[in-house]
């Protein structure tokens, strides 16, 4: 069975400016973001950059991922503190066709991922929307924020600093870079 996923978003990090580069979609992906399909890739799973996604003007994307693994959508910023307000716009939704099995399950997230110096995951806040069957949890290093209104588009504010009293396995004044990233994940829907 197939797995249907939905990503639209816009993101916007910032202090005293914004950290991301194009973090607003008005650029062709390539500047600022990086894709990363893992096999198989479908002729359904696609990457789209349009105006057409959100009831304004600008540019969102959409993300599709279909049938197993996991596509992504990133950029690793360096910061200047982990004094930073976080902000996206974004509609977030996994879906399952496979509801009886119980071994297929998918989840989409927009994640943040803070890593230290060379890179090594320290933790992650995972704005998610799972299927029912997911086995995601959350833990001392993951901190899961479902979204209630899969359908809708919502504006998802935090303060990085803040957001980090919830991950007591991570030590802030290691955190030096943060991999912002579109992700959806399933196991064979």
């Amino acid at each position: 069975m197939h797995r249907y996923l939905i990503l639209c978003l816009i993101v916007s990090m910032s202090n005293a400016g914004a950290l991301l580069t194009n973090g607003d979609f008005e650029e062709p992906l390539h500047i600022g973001w990086s894709l990363y399909m893992f096999a198989p890739t479908l002729n359904y799973d696609t990457l789209d950059r349009d105006t057409s996604f959100h009831p304004d003007p600008d540019y969102e994307i959409k993300l599709r991922k279909f049938d197993s693994w996991f596509a992504r959508l990133y950029q690793i910023v360096e910061i200047p503190s982990t004094d930073l307000q976080f902000s996206a716009d974004a509609k977030i939704r996994a879906m399952e066709y496979d509801s009886i099995g119980g071994s297929s399950w998918s989840m989409a997230a927009l994640r943040l991922t803070y890593l230290n110096e060379s890179n090594t995951i320290l933790g992650e806040t995972r704005i998610c929307h799972m299927s029912p069957h997911c086995p995601w949890q959350g833990s001392a290093t993951i901190h899961l924020i479902e979204v209630t209104y899969p359908d809708s588009f919502y504006t998802h504010t935090l303060n990085i600093n803040d957001e980090l009293t919830n991950l007591p396995g991570v030590n802030p004044l290691e955190i030096v870079k943060i991999r912002v990233e579109v992700y959806d994940t399933t196991n064979g829907c």
